[in-house]
């Protein structure tokens, strides 16, 4: 309640389903800002969240790319939609003269690890604080569908247990341009190369991830309050 004294606030919208990366101005905080630009609003600025917008981040960053020009690419490529949350992408092979409206063209990430299964690294981000980092299985042939249907392990781990420091110190470089205070990203380990590609920004996060409960969900639950109380609530 914007009336009732507070202390911080967060631009947190409700896109699943939708598709919509990007956020519309919330009157309400916007008014907060102007009128008490001492209180803290999480991922005011963060309002692009895209594919467009996570590749062209990416490639500035980190010096190289994940997109791809699919009439002058070789090989298999995705081909996935512009927005959040849609779950629409399909493999292609390239060159190819498709061209659809609102979609991306990527390389496609080798992040096989055995057994059939790929493997996701999701990154919980407080500013410049990684409590640890979710490791999700699935099997290849729905590498590209991320839901919890699909999934068949969820294993919380250690943050030197899948980045680098350099990774880390880039990926806060990443999240900063992006202007995201509090999300989560989806990060890829290209298994060719050993590079990293980061593929997804959320804004709205939410979790554990499915499989992820009992013990395991109460322990990440611990975890993600610790750091934001420790990131956001002690300055």
């Amino acid at each position: 309640d914007p009336l009732e004294n507070f202390h911080i606030a967060m631009k947190w919208r409700d896109n699943i389903g939708s598709g919509n990366p990007f956020l519309p101005p919330e009157p309400v905080l916007e008014e907060i800002a102007r009128t008490q630009p001492e209180i803290k609003i999480l991922n005011m600025n963060c309002n692009d969240v895209s594919k467009r917008r996570v590749d062209s981040v990416f490639e500035e960053i980190f010096g190289y790319s994940l997109s791809v020009d699919p009439g002058t690419y070789s090989g298999k490529c995705v081909m996935k939609a512009n927005g959040n949350g849609l779950h629409l992408g399909e493999i292609i092979e390239c060159p190819t003269e498709i061209r659809k409206k609102d979609f991306v063209y990527e390389k496609l990430i080798n992040n096989e690890v055995g057994n059939g299964l790929v493997e996701d690294i999701r990154v919980p981000i407080f500013s410049n604080k990684i409590p640890f980092v979710y490791l999700k299985y699935r099997p290849v042939r729905e590498r590209l569908v991320d839901r919890g249907h699909t999934l068949k392990q969820t294993v919380i781990a250690k943050v030197s247990d899948a980045l680098t420091e350099n990774e880390v110190e880039k990926i806060f470089r990443f999240c900063a341009k992006m202007r995201l205070d509090y999300g989560e990203i989806d990060v890829l380990r290209d298994r060719d190369t050993q590079k990293i590609f980061i593929v997804d920004v959320n804004n709205d996060p939410c979790g554990p991830p499915f499989p992820a409960e009992g013990q395991d969900a109460r322990k990440a639950l611990d975890l993600l309050i610790l750091a934001f109380e420790k990131t956001f609530l002690r300055e």
